[in-house]
């Protein structure tokens, strides 16, 4: 069987002997040629060293809290710096007046929202900004919710 004639019978085109008087004559089935088997190949193992902890702190479960007493409007760089870093901080805004401490406050809800954070406001100008693997939980969260800046 030439591979023209293989082909047509994988495709499933009829012969040209097996058309008699305009009439089709179809087999029950037309016969596949088996796939030739390629050797198989022996697999390929990898060995990856096993994943190493970022930090000593992050092996124990440690969660490293930076204090910061912001003086200038660069400071809320930083502070998001720590978050994409997780690490949570405290923010002491007393130095700024209330639109400036608002602009910050504004900038870091931002980024605590992409990261899946969180900004509470623990103290009159005093603020906790955590990365998603820290939650902040207590009494003094709750009563200090109510009030604005």
């Amino acid at each position: 069987m030439s591979k023209w004639e293989k082909f047509k019978a994988v495709i499933g085109i009829p012969d040209d002997n097996d058309i008699v008087g305009g009439e089709d004559r179809t087999e029950a089935e037309p016969q596949r040629a088996p796939a030739p088997e390629e050797p198989a190949q022996p697999k390929k193992e990898i060995h990856r060293p096993a994943a190493k902890p970022a930090s000593p702190a992050a092996a124990r479960g440690q969660v490293n809290m930076v204090i910061i007493k912001s003086s200038d409007y660069g400071d809320a760089r930083t502070v998001a710096d720590h978050i994409l870093g997780n690490r949570a901080v405290l923010l002491n805004l007393e130095n700024f007046n209330k639109e400036m401490a608002q602009r910050i406050l504004d900038f870091l809800s931002g980024v605590v929202y992409a990261q899946g954070g969180d900004l509470q406001r623990v103290a009159h100008s005093t603020y906790a900004v955590t990365p998603r693997n820290v939650g902040l939980q207590g009494e003094l969260t709750d009563e200090l919710k109510d009030e604005v800046f």
